[in-house]
């Protein structure tokens, strides 16, 4: 079970540079939604920005706060960003883009690290 104080929730790379994809509208919502009820919960939200300078950043659709600044990264997992940290948070819950390698490799990096995923 998830607890709400070892949880944090991670967004990964919900740039407004897959704004062209069929689906990210829809995506972006939806991770909204789960940063909201994140946030109503008091669970951390944390974010990545996958080369931002080329993608551009976290969509608005998301609703970062002022207090989610995202974490720049040019890897493919966010566990290997520069910056990245849960704050001794010890499970995860994690929505995103790019599923295939970014959001998949930080499941696997966070796993390894004996992360709840």
């Amino acid at each position: 079970m998830i607890e709400r104080d070892k949880a944090a929730v991670l967004v990964i790379d919900v740039q407004t540079g897959f704004g062209s994809y069929d689906t990210f509208d829809s995506v972006a919502a939806a991770c909204g939604r789960l940063v909201g009820g994140a946030e109503v919960l008091g669970v951390p939200v944390l974010a990545t920005e996958q080369y931002p300078r080329g993608l551009g950043p976290t969509a608005d659709a998301v609703g970062l706060t002022a207090n989610t600044k995202p974490v720049e990264k040019t890897v493919f997992s966010a566990v290997r960003a520069e910056g990245f940290d849960l704050g001794g948070r010890t499970q995860v819950v994690i929505a995103g883009i790019e599923t295939h390698v970014c959001v998949a490799q930080t499941a696997l990096d966070l796993i390894d690290k004996g992360v709840e995923v």
